[in-house]
């Protein structure tokens, strides 16, 4: 199950979390085919500056940052934390929607979730190859 988490502010349109919480649940299922619980949380860039610095040591901010929960029985739960301030820029400079990038950076950090990770050169080729075919699945 993914859970949609958005900031307090009331949103323009309703009906875009839902659609974006069916396309992140429709990838988590091609990605790793089981079932987990998953929290999508919308954020804005404090909050994503603040967990960087906390998580990761680095002090800036960024797109989006996951954090799995392995458990006993071999699923893995975990949160994925994206930013809405960062997500919007990026979808103006890449000419899309607000809601696709969220969605793109969504899968993302399910791919990281999935365990997979772009710290070499091999593992980032694999990543976006992932990500594009689970992209192409859900749209």
């Amino acid at each position: 199950m993914i859970v949609i988490q958005q900031p307090t502010k009331p949103s323009r349109r309703a009906d875009k979390p839902i659609s974006v919480r069916r396309q992140l649940a429709a990838a988590w299922r091609w990605l790793a085919r089981g079932d987990a619980e998953i929290t999508i949380r919308l954020a804005d860039n404090a909050e994503l500056r603040r967990l960087n610095a906390q998580f990761r040591g680095k002090r800036c901010v960024t797109d989006v940052l996951s954090f799995p929960y392995p458990q006993a029985d071999g699923r893995c739960d975990g949160d994925v934390v994206i930013g809405l301030g960062v997500a919007a820029t990026q979808a103006r400079r890449r000419r899309v929607a607000v809601e696709a990038e969220i969605v793109r950076l969504g899968v993302h950090g399910l791919a990281h979730l999935a365990g997979l990770d772009h710290h070499t050169r091999t593992g980032f080729m694999a990543m976006r190859q992932v990500e594009f075919e689970t992209l192409i699945q859900i749209l």
